[in-house]
């Protein structure tokens, strides 16, 4: 656990020395797709995709619980608790959080702790981020693992009352133990198109990895659409 380890070290150091006045503010949203993504397992997977997710946030820390039907290795679905701490630093803000994923009924040993630090700053129009997730012991057992990543991503303009944004992505996962894994080391790369109004949004994902076609874990390109309601 020792990328978690030093989340949790960091959530503690972003934690401002304030009063804790303000009241905690619970949030939540129930999003469909048209194709599974994982969260642990940053690839896309066949089927219609459902999440919900219940969080909280008070003074910069927040907590969430996830339920989605990514099925990976039999899974009955994918369940994961964040906690974290967020925090801003004149135009950079700050991200340590632990999280804790879970897959019941799979056929193998999947459940593993992450840790996850992001750093995100507006630059003019651009929202610019980069950020680390890691795991001591990653899918069936697999060893360590490191996903490390940058997005850039802007407002669009709007029409009426919706508004539009998009974003790139590219990402690189590192797994210690490949053969075991059933996967090389991938790339990701990810560009997404958004539409918001109230606490309605919409999105059209385009997928990309390079695992090679005979590991199954969608060698070609795919797009995903979703929809979410938050609340």
């Amino acid at each position: 656990m020792q990328y978690s380890n030093l989340a949790f070290a960091m959530f503690l150091a972003f934690a401002p020395a304030s009063s804790f006045a303000e009241p905690p503010q619970v949030n939540g949203s129930i999003s469909i797709a048209g194709e599974g993504i994982g969260q642990g397992f940053p690839v896309t997977h066949g089927g219609t995709y459902a999440a919900v997710t219940l969080g909280v946030e008070w003074n910069g820390f927040y907590a969430s619980g996830t339920i989605d039907s990514f099925r990976e290795a039999g899974a009955d679905y994918e369940a994961y608790l964040i906690a974290g701490h967020r925090s801003s630093w004149g135009p950079v803000t700050l991200d340590a959080s632990v999280v804790r994923y879970w897959y019941p009924g799979s056929n193998g040993p999947l459940d593993f702790w992450e840790g996850a630090l992001a750093a995100s700053a507006n630059v003019s129009d651009w929202t610019l981020s980069i950020g680390a997730r890691g795991s001591e012991e990653y899918f069936f057992e697999t060893g360590r693992a490191l996903y490390v990543y940058a997005e850039a991503g802007r407002p669009l303009g709007s029409i009426g009352d919706v508004t539009f944004s998009g974003s790139v992505l590219v990402g690189r996962v590192r797994v210690e133990d490949n053969a075991a894994l059933g996967a090389p080391d991938w790339t990701l790369t990810k560009a997404n198109l958004g539409a918001a109004r109230g606490n309605w949004s919409a999105a059209l994902t385009y997928w990309q990895t390079d695992i090679p076609e005979r590991y199954g874990l969608d060698a070609g390109g795919r797009v995903v659409a979703t929809l979410t309601r938050s609340f």
